[in-house]
């Protein structure tokens, strides 16, 4: 977990290297920045057939295309698994939620239930202070 100074934002905390991803993602930007500095430089002094390379790259549009359709597919696929997560966890909350009214509701009706043995005054403060407080705690849990 990331913990922030209170009232003091300043420049380091947005480049700071605990708990980001950028160590792990700037080596391959680096190395595809670096790639695309030679090329354009063999390009530019005209180094063998790299001209010719990519200018019949920029005018055979299927790069591009399978790119766009790979891409597409790939922001699908990671779409419906976000959905479907998310429902699966919508899903086990309200299973928890109902679990904890059926848990509440279950202990309440064993308090009600008569104990003749122990009646008194004292003793049904006791059971309806405890069931206020079990109830204020399965509500705080399903919040």
């Amino acid at each position: 977990m990331i913990v922030y100074e209170p009232g003091c934002f300043v420049p380091k905390n947005l480049f700071g290297v605990r708990g980001s991803v950028a160590s792990r993602t700037a080596p391959l930007a680096l190395l595809s920045a670096v790639f695309a500095i030679i090329l354009k430089a063999l390009e530019a002094y005209d180094v063998g057939s790299i001209r010719e390379m990519s200018s019949e790259i920029v005018r055979d549009n299927a790069a591009y295309s399978s790119f766009a359709v790979l891409l597409g597919f790939l922001v699908a696929v990671r779409t419906q698994q976000a959905y479907s997560r998310f429902w699966e966890g919508y899903t086990h909350l309200k299973a928890m939620q109902s679990e904890f009214f059926m848990t509440g509701s279950n202990l309440v009706a064993f308090c009600r239930f008569p104990d003749h043995a122990k009646k008194s005054p004292m003793h049904d403060k006791a059971v309806y202070k405890f069931e206020h407080t079990l109830v204020r705690l399965l509500s705080m849990l399903n919040v």
